[in-house]
């Protein structure tokens, strides 16, 4: 038997000629087990101070802002980059139109590479960026762990993490931000798009700063989805993966017959 991911993993087993193949997902602990409790309710408050903004109901919610987060390595085929021009454009657009709400950005990681570390801290001090314009502020939190990192994901209305990244195979970053009920903009790269509910993610192209751009102007129009926390729950629990692997093993263990040889590579029974 072979164990994929997903299914654009199976290439690994069938290299094996394995007799067949098996798709266990991975998965993670809940990063936030009182999620109805503690974190329901402010994507509720956020999303409806923002829509109530955007359609001018209120005017105690001006200069309204709309937090991305990215969390990762930062490196440039992870996304970094595209994400910073992204926020840019999207500001641009929306000072265009005199909206009320603006993006800001966090990123938290480390670099590896020192080059990247000083383009990315030059590219954010340009005016369009740095907030003299009133754009947006960008801010750099370094690595982060714990309760830092909860406060980033519990603050933030959107994940974006644009990978094209060669060794990418199943970012565990998308399950915990499902897992946090933040929507989220990827990249039609390896397993991600099977990884994400059908029309509840925004997918775009690799390397295109304007399709971001254009995903998140999407979402921050949009109230709170809460069908990636239930798929989150549905998927990608640490119980779930338990379940789904021991299911996957008992075949090995006689209750059931393996398929022939020529029958199984390729297919999933």
């Amino acid at each position: 038997m072979g164990i994929a991911l997903g299914e654009v993993a199976r290439r690994d087993p069938e290299c094996l000629q394995t007799r067949r193949i098996e798709i266990v997902p991975n998965a993670i602990p809940d990063p936030c087990p009182d999620f109805d409790r503690e974190v329901l309710p402010v994507r509720q408050v956020r999303a409806s101070d923002r829509l109530s903004a955007l359609k001018g109901l209120t005017t105690e919610c001006r200069n309204i802002s709309f937090h991305v987060l990215y969390l990762s390595l930062c490196l440039r085929e992870k996304g970094l980059f595209d994400t910073v021009e992204a926020v840019a454009l999207a500001n641009s657009r929306l000072a265009q139109d005199s909206s009320p709400v603006r993006v800001c950005l966090d990123v938290a990681g480390k670099f590896w590479y020192e080059g990247e570390r000083l383009e990315f801290i030059e590219r954010i001090r340009r005016p369009d960026l740095n907030g003299t314009t009133g754009a947006t502020t960008i801010i750099y939190h370094g690595f982060v762990s714990g309760e830092e990192k909860n406060r980033l994901f519990l603050e933030a209305d959107c994940f974006c993490f644009p990978t094209y990244y060669w060794a990418e195979s199943f970012p565990l970053a998308l399950l915990e931000a499902m897992a946090w009920g933040l929507p989220i903009i990827s990249t039609k790269w390896r397993s991600i798009p099977e990884m994400l509910p059908a029309g509840h993610g925004e997918v775009v192209d690799s390397k295109s700063p304007n399709q971001i751009a254009v995903a998140i102007l999407s979402l921050l129009a949009r109230g709170y989805d809460p069908v990636l926390r239930g798929t989150y729950l549905q998927r990608y629990t640490a119980e779930r993966y338990t379940d789904n692997l021991r299911k996957a093993l008992g075949l090995l263990a006689g209750n059931a017959a393996p398929l022939p040889r020529e029958k199984a590579v390729g297919r999933t029974p």
